[in-house]
């Protein structure tokens, strides 16, 4: 008799022990599924490219934005370096990571889809040349978004925003 009670205290704490885990599990669990859940509805994915006109054409992929964050936001994150100016019209982008404008040669940007937002004043190959300043255009998830340095004086209407020939 005093076998069978020591194997049903055991089996007793045993049953304790792992429902009480259990239960710390399922908390923890639905603890991280909530945070999972915050965060997808609190933040987008895009891609952005870089392309300095030369042949050079640089990705950052799978970028994680907060919702609501502009064009010229995303350029801030990845970009090492901005030089911009600020008008009553928006923001202007002189130069990104040490390339800057001059007399022929500029920064322009386009973006993957055309709504009312985007107010495209050119299309090519899918991709929207915007009406809007960068700093106005909300991104969306799973745009892409290409800022290219081109000669506008040699390349007008600008071209296709991920080409690699030289277009300065």
């Amino acid at each position: 008799m005093k076998k069978e009670l020591i194997v049903i205290g055991i089996l007793f704490a045993w049953a304790v022990t792992a429902s009480m885990v259990a239960m710390i599990y399922y908390t923890e669990y639905n603890y991280m599924y909530q945070k999972y859940v915050e965060e997808r509805s609190t933040t987008i994915i895009v891609d952005i490219g870089i392309n300095y006109g030369n042949g050079t054409l640089v990705w950052y992929n799978n970028t994680k934005l907060l919702k609501g964050m502009s064009v010229y936001d995303a350029l801030l994150i990845v970009a090492d370096e901005v030089n911009s100016t600020t008008s009553p019209f928006g923001v202007y982008v002189r130069g990104i990571n040490g390339v800057n404008e001059n007399a022929n040669d500029s920064w322009i940007y386009a973006i993957n889809r055309n709504d009312s937002d985007v107010n495209a004043w050119f299309a090519v190959n899918g991709w929207y040349y915007p009406g809007v300043s960068c700093d106005r255009l909300t991104l969306k998830e799973g745009d892409a978004v290409v800022w290219l340095f081109y000669n506008w004086r040699a390349y007008f209407p600008p071209p296709d925003p991920t080409t690699t020939n030289n277009v300065r």
